[in-house]
């Protein structure tokens, strides 16, 4: 059997008492095995993670999740709606509770905030199962999407989906049933729109203004001024983007890396100051002052900075399955992954002032170009990255790995690339290339090759 360096660190962290909220045992042919949960939008088995389904014998689950002061308890037997369990550590260590699965269900809510987050998450996985399906999908990605919101326990929006309901309409004449989805078209455009303006107006946050943004997109509207916002989320391109491939300000224009330079040294000098600053949080913060970047771009600039002493990149020290935003590490040779940013001491070289985006012969590209080029190379069978990379490069494409990443991922949300796993051995030369993101079950991957998608 072969030896796969990313399944013995998996195993090892589980060993070493790492941070999970729950832990869910299940049989295999092979024996009792453990689901271990990180994220309240985890799901099993069909089913979220805090499904009152999954109390079962063995449980465990976080009773406080507080730095320094984190203590489990773990479910010793259950009978019908009773449960008993028992507290593994922290001050009350060794305590038996008797209780129901609604009572425990409520004191887990109190701990992680499960209802709030559940809903999040419903609304995120309607949005994408409606993208999915008004962007023409096959019926494998529709069917997926769909098995995500029903296990995180939603329902089905039939109201955003016109095509379907015309189906169910007494055939008529081409004229008017296209008259008809038209209408019917318009009026679900205009109620995403009033949903996306009224989440605006009432202040909601970012993650809840993208999600109604999607939602409105995946009809084909488009949004009123006044609900967009310079932090708002860099908006997905459609295959007739003709949208920069770079970074651009509040204005659309493309930003130089020396610009940037200066706007990332006085945020991590700033910020650095009240806590430890990562870089999905600096992502934030050049958001907020209308710079339009996306996360690979964000790391090309900071693997560039750190390597003239602009800024000093730190790795993340924990286990992959803890990092809440994975997409933000920076692979390096030896397994390292960079997460966090401070200050850099000592002589700084400047970055060159020069556009930060993707170009060929000093031409920027378009978002569509690069991604129609990236199609191009790829075949049914996969393709290393860092080779992908080379052979852009080879074609006259002056392109650096991020941004190359964040091309993939836009691609693979439309379901035209797939990833394959990569084996994670510390000497592999591709790790500088590999693309880190959550898989649909929420674990960590990190991939190496690509292919279009089946």
């Amino acid at each position: 059997m072969s030896f796969k360096f990313a399944s013995w660190v998996r195993a090892l962290m589980k060993g070493m008492g790492h941070r999970y909220i729950k832990r869910i045992p299940y049989m295999t042919p092979k024996g009792r095995r453990y689901r271990y949960i990180y994220r309240v939008d985890h799901t099993h088995q069909g089913k979220h993670a805090f499904h009152e389904d999954h109390f079962i014998q063995g449980t465990k689950f976080a009773l406080s999740t507080e730095d320094g002061a984190e203590f489990h308890g773990h479910i010793e037997s259950v009978d019908g709606d009773k449960v008993k369990y028992v507290i593994d550590d922290g001050p009350q260590k060794g305590a038996v509770v008797e209780t129901t699965k609604q009572e425990l269900a409520a004191k887990l809510n109190e701990v992680h905030g499960v209802s709030d987050k559940l809903a999040d998450a419903r609304d995120k996985a309607s949005a994408d199962l409606e993208q999915v399906k008004q962007s023409g999908g096959s019926e494998k990605q529709i069917a997926r999407a769909r098995r995500r919101l029903l296990a995180l326990g939603g329902t089905e929006d039939k109201e955003t989906t016109p095509t379907e309901q015309l189906t169910e309409t007494e055939p008529r004449g081409f004229g008017d049933i296209n008259q008809e989805y038209q209408r019917r078209l318009a009026a679900a455009r205009d109620k995403a729109r009033e949903n996306l303006e009224r989440v605006t107006r009432r202040g909601g946050t970012k993650k809840q203004i993208a999600q109604a943004r999607r939602k409105l997109r995946a009809l084909g509207g488009t949004e009123t001024v006044d609900t967009r916002a310079p932090d708002s989320e860099d908006p997905k391109p459609t295959a007739q983007s003709a949208s920069p491939s770079g970074v651009t300000d509040s204005s659309g224009q493309l930003m130089s890396k020396r610009t940037l330079q200066e706007i990332v040294a006085n945020i991590v000098e700033t910020e650095s100051k009240t806590k430890r600053l990562n870089i999905a949080d600096l992502h934030g913060a050049l958001y907020q002052r209308g710079v339009s970047i996306r996360p690979g771009q964000l790391k090309d600039l900071l693997s560039a900075a750190s390597s003239r002493n602009i800024i000093s990149l730190k790795p993340w020290t924990e286990g992959l399955d803890k990092v809440e935003y994975p997409e933000y590490l920076i692979s390096r040779l030896q397994g390292n992954m960079m997460y966090h940013v401070e200050p850099a001491n000592g002589p700084k070289r400047d970055l060159p002032d020069t556009p930060a985006t993707v170009q060929s012969n000093g031409r920027p590209l378009s978002l569509a170009e690069v991604s129609q080029e990236v199609v191009r190379k790829l075949g049914s069978n996969a393709t290393s990255i860092k080779d992908l990379e080379a052979g852009l490069r080879e074609s006259g494409m002056d392109i650096e790995t991020g941004h190359l990443h964040d091309h993939l991922n836009l691609l693979n949300e439309k379901g035209i690339v797939a990833f394959e796993e990569d084996r994670m051995h510390t000497r592999n030369p591709d790790a500088t290339s590999s693309l880190v993101r959550r898989d649909e079950q929420g674990i960590t991957r990190v991939y190496d090759k690509v292919r279009l998608a089946q």
